[in-house]
C-alpha cells in the first residue's frame, strides 16, 4: 500500500462530540457514529478535570484500577470489566472518560453499550481501534499502552474541543498509519509532539510526551501552551536529552524523508514502540496581536503607531492620534456560517480634559453587512468585541481600529486584540455589573451595597463581597451531556488571609466550586462541569469563603463550553 493510501486512511481522532440525543433503539447517544467516514475528523476535549484525574477515575496514582469500575482483565462488555454499579459509569465525568476510552480501543463502526447504577442505557461508538480485543476479553500490555497514549493524545486541560491528527507506525496501527493531514484536505499542519506510556495497570503510571523541537504554536491546554494540571510529564525533562538507555526521540518518517516524527528509541531497540504523534492547527487570530513587534503585519493610516506607555500588556500598545488614523488586518481561515468575535481592551486617555473620545472595531468582508462595536468609557481598560457570523462560502474578515471622536490633545490607545471562535457557552445577566444594580442576581446578606467603580475588572462597575456575602444566578440554554466552564476575575484585596470562590450546583451533577487566595492581583477562577442527560440550566454562586480585610471584589462573569 502506498503512502498516499496510507494518508488517505489517517484517522483524525476523534473525541467529544458537541451533539447527543437519542438512539433509536433506546439508548442515551452520547457521541455520533463515526463509521460513515474513512478520515475521521474529531475533537480533543478531555481536560483533566473530565477525565485523567482522581474526581473521575483514571486515578493518579495507580492508573485505572479496578477500584474505578474498570478492568484490563475482563472484557469491557461483561459485568466485571466494566461496572455499572460503581466507578466510572456512575458519573457524568465518568462516562465521559468511557467515551474517550471507547473511541480509542474499539474500531470504527463498533460500539459499546453499558448501562449507569440506575439502569439507564449509554451507547458508546469506537474508532480508532487500538484495542479490540478489550471488548469481550483481557487488555494486555500491547493494548494497554496504545489505549494509554490515546487518551493522553486527547487531553486538554482547559477542556476546550479542537481537531487533533494521529499519527501511528503504519506496521503497529495500519488504521492510523502515517501521512499529513494537509495531504487529505484537512488543515492541521503544526506538528506537536508525542504521547506513550501505561496510565491502567503501572504504578504509578507512567504518562509521557515529547514535545516537537522547534514548537512555534501551540493551543490553549495542548503541550506547549504551558498547562496547568497536566497528567504528563516532559520524558526529555524527566530522564535527560542525553540518557540514550530509555529515551523517546524523533526520527525521519521512513515513508517521506523531509518529515520527522516523535518515536522510542533505544540501544537496545525502542523503548517505547507504542507511540502516537499527534498535529494540530491554531485557531485563525490576528498576527502580533499585542503589538509587540510594533506595526508589523499591520496596514495603517495616519499617523497611528505604537508605544510602551500605550500598553494594557507586554511592552508595547497601539495609538491612535487622531480621528483619520486607523489600524487593520485582514485574517484569514476561518469557518464558513461561524460566529466569532473580535476583540481589542482600549484605553481612551482624557485625562486633565474636559473633551470626550472614542474608539471603535469595525468588521466587515466575512460574507455579510458590516458591523462595529464602540466604547466612550474614559481613564480605564475597557474590552470592546463585536460578534459576527461568516457567511456560507467565506474564510475571511477584516477587521479595522479607528477613533470616531478624539479628546482635544489626548489620544485613544488600545492593545491585546484578539479573534475567538464562538465558545458555545451562554449569556450571564449583568455579567459585568455595569448596570450599576444587581439585576439578574440574586443576593444574601449583602443590604446596601451596590457595583462599585473601584471593583471593577474592566468597565465601570465590579462588586465587593465579604465573608457571608453571596450573590446566585441561573442561567438556562445549557445543553445536556456538554462540558462547560463557569467563570469569574477575582480580586483579594487583603494584606494577608481572604478568598473569592466560584461555585456551580443545579447543572445534573454535585455541586462543585473552584476558590483562589492569590492576594493582589486579578484572578481568573474557572470550574469545569459536565451537565447531565436531561440538564439544561446551571445555578452560579459568588462568594467569600475565607474573610479578607477589605473585601474581595468580582468581575466579568462568563460561562463558557468546553
Amino acid at each position: 500500500m502506498s503512502w498516499k493510501q496510507w494518508g488517505a486512511l489517517g484517522l483524525l481522532a476523534a473525541g467529544m462530540s458537541a451533539g447527543c440525543g437519542a438512539a433509536g433503539d433506546g439508548h442515551m447517544l452520547l457521541d455520533g457514529d463515526p463509521s460513515s467516514s474513512q478520515t475521521i475528523l474529531g475533537q480533543n476535549g478531555l481536560s483533566t478535570i473530565n477525565g485523567l484525574s482522581t474526581i473521575n477515575g483514571l486515578m493518579a496514582s495507580n492508573g485505572l484500577m479496578t477500584s474505578n469500575g474498570l478492568s484490563t482483565i475482563n472484557g469491557l462488555m461483561t459485568s466485571n470489566g466494566l461496572m455499572t454499579s460503581n466507578g466510572l459509569m456512575t458519573s457524568n465525568g465518568g462516562r465521559m472518560t468511557v467515551q474517550y476510552l471507547v473511541k480509542c480501543a474499539l474500531a470504527a463502526g463498533d460500539y459499546l453499550d453499558k448501562q449507569d447504577q440506575n439502569g439507564v442505557s449509554y451507547r458508546f461508538h469506537g474508532a480508532l481501534g487500538l484495542g479490540t480485543g478489550w471488548k469481550n476479553g483481557a487488555c494486555d500490555t500491547n493494548c494497554q499502552e496504545w489505549v494509554s497514549a490515546c487518551m493522553m493524545a486527547h487531553v486538554n486541560t482547559t477542556g476546550v474541543q479542537v481537531p487533533i491528527w494521529l499519527v501511528a507506525d503504519p506496521a503497529l496501527q495500519p488504521q492510523i498509519g502515517l501521512g499529513e493531514a494537509w495531504e487529505v484536505g484537512q488543515p492541521q499542519t503544526q506538528r506537536e509532539g508525542a504521547f506513550f506510556g501505561n496510565i491502567m495497570t503501572a504504578n504509578p503510571p507512567v504518562a509521557n510526551f515529547v514535545y516537537e523541537q522547534g514548537l512555534s504554536a501551540s493551543i490553549a491546554g495542548r503541550i506547549g501552551s504551558g498547562q496547568n494540571g497536566a497528567p504528563y510529564t516532559n520524558y526529555r525533562g524527566r530522564v535527560g536529552v542525553g540518557d540514550m538507555t530509555e529515551c523517546a526521540d524523533i526520527k525521519a518518517n521512513p515513508t517521506n524523508p523531509s518529515h520527522f516524527d516523535v518515536v522510542g528509541c533505544g540501544p537496545t531497540g525502542a523503548k517505547f514502540t507504542r507511540v502516537l504523534s499527534t498535529y494540530v492547527t491554531p485557531a485563525p487570530n490576528f498576527i502580533n496581536a499585542g503589538f509587540e513587534s510594533g506595526v508589523n503585519s499591520w496596514t495603517r493610516t495616519g499617523n497611528a503607531s505604537t508605544t510602551n506607555w500605550s500598553a494594557n500588556s507586554g511592552a508595547n500598545g497601539a495609538v491612535l492620534t487622531s480621528t483619520s488614523d486607523s489600524f487593520a488586518q485582514t485574517i484569514t481561515g476561518l469557518s464558513p456560517g461561524t460566529s466569532y468575535t473580535a476583540s481589542a481592551w482600549a484605553f481612551v486617555d482624557d485625562y486633565h480634559n474636559t473633551g470626550s473620545g472614542s474608539f471603535k472595531i469595525e468588521v466587515s468582508g466575512f460574507g455579510g453587512a458590516a458591523l462595529n462595536a464602540s466604547t466612550s468609557t474614559r481613564r480605564s481598560w475597557v474590552k470592546v468585541s463585536q460578534t459576527f457570523t461568516t457567511g456560507a462560502g467565506a474564510n475571511s474578515v477584516t477587521v479595522k481600529f479607528t477613533a470616531p471622536s478624539m479628546p482635544g490633545g489626548l489620544w485613544v490607545w488600545f492593545d491585546d486584540v484578539k479573534l475567538e471562535r464562538d465558545s458555545g457557552g451562554v449569556a450571564v445577566a449583568n455579567a459585568g455589573f455595569e448596570t450599576g444594580t444587581f439585576s439578574g442576581w440574586t443576593t444574601a446578606g449583602i443590604t446596601s451595597q451596590v457595583p462599585s467603580a473601584y471593583a471593577a475588572k474592566s468597565g465601570d462597575f465590579g462588586h465587593d463581597l465579604n465573608a457571608g456575602q453571596s450573590l446566585t444566578q441561573t442561567v438556562s440554554g445549557l445543553k445536556p451531556n456538554s462540558v462547560y466552564r463557569a467563570r469569574v476575575w477575582v480580586y483579594v484585596n487583603s494584606p494577608s488571609g481572604g478568598s473569592g470562590a466560584i461555585e456551580v450546583s443545579g447543572y445534573g451533577g454535585s455541586t462543585v466550586s473552584s476558590s483562589t487566595s492569590t492576594r493582589g492581583s486579578w484572578t481568573q477562577v474557572s470550574r469545569t462541569f459536565i451537565t447531565g442527560a436531561n440538564s439544561t440550566s446551571a445555578t452560579i454562586k459568588l462568594s467569600v469563603p475565607t474573610a479578607a480585610v477589605y473585601g474581595v471584589w468580582f468581575d466579568d462573569v462568563e460561562i463558557v463550553a468546553g
